[in-house]
Formats: structure tokens, sequence, C-alpha cells
């Protein structure tokens, strides 16, 4: 049909035919290329998916063994356990409990709010009367440090921080009663100055909180376990224990307030301040609240852009880790082939197992079926997500706009960029 239609045409198919030529040998050499990138990245997605639940076990065992000698050595500081709260998240009652039910002497809550009318207050305040043993203290913070409003939110509470340990934890984490003896069992060590935990997705109740499920689990934690039995550290920021003085010492909320990822600088900060970053041994659960698709969406472009701008580098290798995605791209593209199909079957399997046997080894319990069964699905998004990661739009976050500068850095964007700026200026007067 193509050679009829160029027939009619003036010239007849010899003056296209040199154009078709041409577009037929660029094909084909994309087409090489593909199959090149799908092949390598295929194989390296599966042996990253074996060796890394391997080591991810080892390392939480070496991580257990040395935090039961560390705890048996008794060591009981003052603990300040904050707590920035926004919005009603699902579970809040049950995730704000398991910290009125921590086997440890002398801590205290401390629940920061933006204003006055959130509408997760009466569920705190009704957590602190279940709780009358266990100070608590709900602060609504009056402070604009910078463009980050949950460390607006947390420092309202700096005032009154003298406990000797400051644990800041998410309002959505849910932890076991032996979270804060795990959690200070690092600093028995003077050199220590923060340890942060690893965690996992749990309890999702649609699929767009399972889609998340995966891009924690399946992804990011193998991920940040395998780096960390390799030597690497780094902060997370659903839940980070700091030593007051090293907090003190880098300057506190105000060195943090304009930062996205303010658990990386956070981590960074303190290294640089000359103290060492650790691990937790306890390993704790998030419970995700995701409404709708739009949401899972706007959370792994704003997390990937995060990643990027903080670790260009390691951002770029995960591309290695995109395997899947390249051979179904492949199939889709170039038609099916055996070799194709088995290798990205293969993945799939090796990352549903592995993520089975790390969920064991660090939780005690199996994902859901119903969450592993959406892998394709958390596979292609991760890469368009990986995509979505080097574009410079503006993100969204906490209902505001912003643009993410070198490392993270906050820049108010759109018609919030004048009311943010007004608020730090008043701040500093």
């Amino acid at each position: 049909m193509l050679r009829e239609a160029v027939r009619i045409l003036p010239g007849g198919w010899p003056r296209l035919a040199p154009v078709m030529s041409a577009a037929h040998w660029l094909w084909r050499a994309a087409g090489g290329s593909l199959n090149i990138l799908a092949y390598s990245t295929g194989i390296f997605s599966l042996a990253f998916a074996v060796f890394s639940a391997i080591a991810s076990v080892f390392f939480l065992r070496r991580l257990k063994r040395s935090a039961a000698s560390k705890s048996s050595r008794g060591i009981t500081p003052s603990v300040a356990v904050l707590k920035p709260i926004k919005g009603l998240d699902r579970c809040l009652y049950e995730n704000l409990a398991s910290f009125f039910r921590q086997d440890y002497p002398g801590y205290r809550i401390y629940f920061t709010l933006e204003n006055e009318a959130d509408p997760a207050r009466p569920t705190i305040e009704r957590v602190c009367r279940d709780f009358p043993d266990i100070p608590a203290q709900i602060i609504v913070s009056k402070k604009s440090l910078g463009c980050n409003p949950k460390i607006n939110s947390l420092a309202g509470a700096e005032e009154h921080l003298t406990a000797e340990m400051l644990i800041m934890a998410d309002s959505d984490i849910r932890v076991a009663p032996d979270f804060i003896r795990r959690c200070v069992a690092p600093f028995c060590d003077p050199a220590v100055g923060l340890a942060s935990c690893f965690y996992r997705i749990a309890a999702p109740s649609n699929p767009w909180e399972r889609l998340e499920a995966l891009s924690v689990n399946c992804q990011f934690l193998p991920q940040a376990l395998t780096a960390a039995s390799f030597g690497m550290t780094f902060a997370m920021g659903a839940a980070i224990a700091v030593r007051t003085e090293a907090f003190s010492k880098i300057g506190g909320f105000k060195s943090l307030s304009n930062h996205l990822a303010e658990d990386f600088l956070l981590g960074r900060l303190i290294e640089g301040a000359g103290y060492k970053v650790a691990f937790s041994s306890s390993t704790i659960e998030s419970v995700p609240h995701l409404a709708r698709f739009s949401d899972y969406l706007r959370h792994q472009e704003r997390w990937a852009r995060t990643i990027r701008l903080c670790q260009p580098s390691g951002y770029l290798g995960t591309f290695l880790l995109q395997g899947f995605s390249l051979l179904t791209l492949k199939i889709a593209l170039l038609g099916t082939g055996m070799p194709a199909a088995a290798l990205a079957g293969a993945i799939l399997l090796a990352k549903a197992a592995g993520t089975s046997v790390l969920s064991v080894a660090a939780f005690g319990s199996l994902p859901s079926p119903k969450t592993l069964l959406l892998l394709p699905f958390g596979e292609w998004l991760g890469f368009y997500a990986w995509f979505q990661g080097w574009k410079s739009t503006p993100v969204v976050w906490r209902g505001n706009s912003y643009e993410i500068g070198t490392h993270g850095r906050l820049v108010p964007s759109g018609a919030g960029a004048l009311q943010a700026s007004h608020g730090i200026a008043a701040a500093k007067l």
C-alpha cells in the first residue's frame, strides 16, 4: 500500500527510496540498541533482586545481634518523641497509641500541629486521655523558619526540648513496644549522633496504597539495606533518633527548614559535625493514606525528583534496575521473544520471592498476595516515575507548590511564593 501511494507522488518511489532506506536502517539500529539495553538491564535486575535479598537478610541479622549486645548495657537516656501531625491519617489513633505503649522509662511525646483547627486534634486528645500515665503535649506551632512545613511544625516544640535524645517520627508510623529501646541502643557509643529505622508500607487498603507498598517494600527497602550492608550510611525520615547535643550543634531545625529531603540533609550535617550515623534494629511500619491514583503518582514523582537532586549519580544508576520495563517494551515494539519473556518473568518471580523473604526476616510476616499481583504495574509505574524525576516542574507538598533546587532545596512557586517569602521575612524580624 505504501508503494502504491508513493507511485502517485511526483517522481514516484525512486525519489523516496533513500529516505525509506534510511528510516529502515534507523529503526533496525534503534531496535538493536533496545535489545542490548533490555537484556543487559534485565540480567542486572534479576541478579540484583537475588543478591539484595540475601545481602539484606544477612545485614538485618548482623544488625540485630549488634543491637542485642548494646541493649544489654541498659542505657536509658531521657527521650522526647516529636510527632508532626497534619490532617486525619488513616488508622491515626492506632499509629499514635503505639507510641504510648512503649516499654521505656522517662519519655515524653510532643504533637505539633500547624493550626488549632487541624482535624486530627480530637484524635490526639483522645489518645492522650486513654494513656494518662504517659506525659504528652499538643503544640500549635507558630514558627516559620523556612519553606518546609513539616520542619516549621516541629520547630514549635524546640523550646520545650530538654531531653538527652530526640526521636522524630511521622504521623503514619506504627511501632512495636520496644521501639524506643532499640532506637537508643546505638547511642551507647558516644560517637553516634543519629540513628534511623528501616521501614515498610503496611496494611494497604486500596490499589494505590498497594502500589505504594511495592515502591517501598520491593524497591526502596532492598536497595537501602543492600547499600547499608556495604557500609553506606544515611538517614531515613520515617523515624530518626538524634542526640540533642549533636542536633543543637548543627543549628537545630533552622538548618533543615528549606529542604524537602530534611532526613537526607540531617544525616549529612550530623556526619559533618563529626558524629557517626547508625541504623536502629527497630523495623517499623508506615500506614499509607492515598485516596486516589493521582496521590500515588504525585508522591512517586516528588520522591524521584528529590532522590535525583540529592544523589544524582545513584539515581542515574537505578536505570539498571528497570530491566522488566525495558524487556516488556522490547516485546511490545519488536515482537515477542521467549528469552525476553522468560527473563521478564524471572525478574518478577525473584522480586516477589525476595520481598517475601525480606518481609519475614524484618517484620515476621509475608506480604499480601494482592500486593504482589500488582508487581508488573509497580515496575512500569516506577519506570515512569524514574523519567519524571528528571523534570524540573514544581511539586505539590502538603498543599503548597515548590520548585526543588540543588540538594532538594525548596523554593516556593506560583501564588504561594510571595506568601511564603513574607512568612520567612517575618520570622527573621
